[in-house]
This record gives C-alpha cells, sequence and structure tokens, in this order.
C-alpha cells in the first residue's frame, strides 16, 4: 500500500506534511491561508484522497473530546471512512476516565472543555505517562493558548473552521509520531 497523502507543507526546513511543535502551519494562528494547493473551494480534493487511510499498522484509536455540542458529524464520518475507530466524549474528567481505561493513538480535544482545558488535560496525559498525542482545536486560538498548549506536550493546535485536507495531514502527522 502507498501512501496517497497530499504534500501541504509549506516548510523545506520540516520533512512532507509534518508541522513541528511550536510552529505554525495550515490552520493555526500566524499562519495566513489554511494552506495550498487547494483543488476546490475547501482545499479539498477528491474524497477518495480524503479517506484513504495512510500506510500504517492497523486503525488508530482517537478519542475525541468535544464539550456541549456535537463533534463535526462531517470529520467524524470520515475519519471512521477511513477506518479509524473513534470515541466521543464531551469533558475533561470522561476523557482521563477513558484514557484510563484504554489507550489510544490520537487524543483530539477542544481547548475549553465543561471542567478544564485541553491544557489540562495534556498536563494530565504528561502525568500519567500516557503514550499517545494531543491535538487541540478551537474556534478561537489566541498565541498565549497555543505556547501554554506546546508547554503541555500538545502536539498540535487546529482553529476551526479548518480545510479538510490540513485537517487529515495534521491527524496522519500526528498519528505518524505516536506510533515511531
Amino acid at each position: 500500500m502507498h501512501d496517497t497523502r497530499p504534500n501541504q507543507d509549506s516548510n523545506p526546513s520540516r520533512g512532507p506534511g509534518t508541522p513541528g511543535p511550536g510552529t505554525p502551519g495550515p490552520g493555526t494562528p500566524g499562519s495566513g491561508a489554511n494552506g495550498s494547493g487547494a483543488n476546490g473551494p475547501d482545499g479539498v480534493g477528491s474524497i477518495e484522497e480524503l479517506v484513504a487511510a495512510p500506510a500504517r499498522p492497523g486503525p488508530a484509536e482517537i478519542l475525541l473530546v468535544y464539550p456541549g455540542r456535537q463533534w463535526p458529524d462531517d470529520l467524524l464520518a470520515l475519519l471512521r471512512d477511513r477506518g479509524e475507530r473513534c470515541v466521543v466524549v464531551g469533558s475533561r474528567s470522561q476523557a482521563e476516565a477513558a484514557m484510563v481505561e484504554q489507550r489510544f493513538d490520537l487524543v483530539i480535544a477542544d481547548l475549553e472543555l465543561s471542567d478544564g482545558t485541553a491544557i489540562d488535560l495534556a498536563s494530565f496525559v504528561d502525568r500519567q505517562r500516557i503514550s499517545t498525542r494531543v491535538i487541540i482545536v478551537s474556534e478561537r486560538l489566541e498565541p498565549a493558548d497555543v505556547m501554554a498548549a506546546m508547554r503541555s506536550g500538545v502536539i498540535d493546535c487546529l482553529q476551526f473552521p479548518v480545510r479538510r485536507r490540513d485537517f487529515f495531514v495534521r491527524i496522519d502527522a500526528a498519528l505518524a509520531r505516536t506510533r515511531e
């Protein structure tokens, strides 16, 4: 099986499609436009390209932490179409309990949770020495939030709305780093 992910990384100092921690990439504050090479109005190529699972061992176990409102259905459906196994919870405490019970390859959490923040969740992952990566998503990301997140061990921050292609490039990069 070959890797069909597009290279959306415009920074030649990093590997293809691998945004580094603390370095703004597509969809993060200070990065300007959400990527390049857009094929459509949302920067989306074919649906087959989006849902094609990258070459890696088995499906990823992904914990989605999104409070009070539903996780964006289209992104959840596309993750599941790629074969990823997703668990959705609504609070930091539910996420912590889930991580004690099950191993996740990746945690994607909204910055603002009903009982804390995704930064608190990343600190829990670090303190408990849980082998997973955390990505923060938010409709509003301030530079101070991004800096605090990176100091707490967050691997990436994405500001919604995010182009689907950028979302999947960042997810794949995080999963690759988790499974190194």
